[in-house]
């Protein structure tokens, strides 16, 4: 009789702490994340490109190991040849990422593919569009980096027949809360 006890009493154990376990790496990465970086940006309008530098502010909310929400701030400054002079701009980019967060140990690996919506906003020129990504996100502990890359294409007006292309590569690294 003990040792049936001791059984059923050793494989309560074993599930509840296997089960407890597997909640706390999935509430592990679910959660607000704020981070900041490097962004570069390719900005092609006909035979015209242009590669700068800016920064990136990041804020996003993880729903789980699959679906995150992000918004970005990224600067743009530079010249577009002798199209339209001197670029001062920012790109504000409100989307959703999605792919699996995967867990080993302390840390996670997530490779996703992001889809959204950008305004772009230059002087006088403010255009929307839709902009799609790829990127991958480790986070170990409470810290992150994430690297990622988005494109996305703005009706230049009377200025050019051509569209304007945006390439947009950033690294950030934040804080997961």
């Amino acid at each position: 009789m003990k040792k049936v006890l001791l059984g059923v009493s050793l494989l309560t154990t074993l599930f509840s702490t296997a089960s407890i376990a597997a909640s706390v790496s999935e509430n592990d990465y679910a959660g607000l994340r704020a981070g900041a970086g490097y962004s570069n940006t390719e900005i092609e309008l006909g035979s015209s490109d242009t590669t700068e530098e800016g920064f990136k502010v990041e804020l996003g909310y993880d729903i789980n190991r699959m679906f995150g929400l992000n918004v970005s701030y990224e600067t743009i400054n530079g010249e577009l040849g002798n199209v339209n002079g001197d670029i001062d701009g920012y790109a504000v980019k409100a989307g959703v990422d999605f792919g699996y967060a995967f867990y080993s140990k302390e840390a996670f690996l997530k490779p996703y593919v992001a889809l959204g919506g950008v305004s772009y906003s230059q002087d006088d020129f403010d255009e929307s569009s839709v902009y799609g990504g790829l990127g991958v996100r480790f986070q170990y502990h409470h810290f992150y980096s994430d690297l990622g890359i988005s494109a996305y294409y703005l009706d230049a007006g009377d200025t050019s027949s051509d569209d304007y292309k945006f390439y947009h590569t950033a690294i950030t690294f934040g804080y997961k809360f």
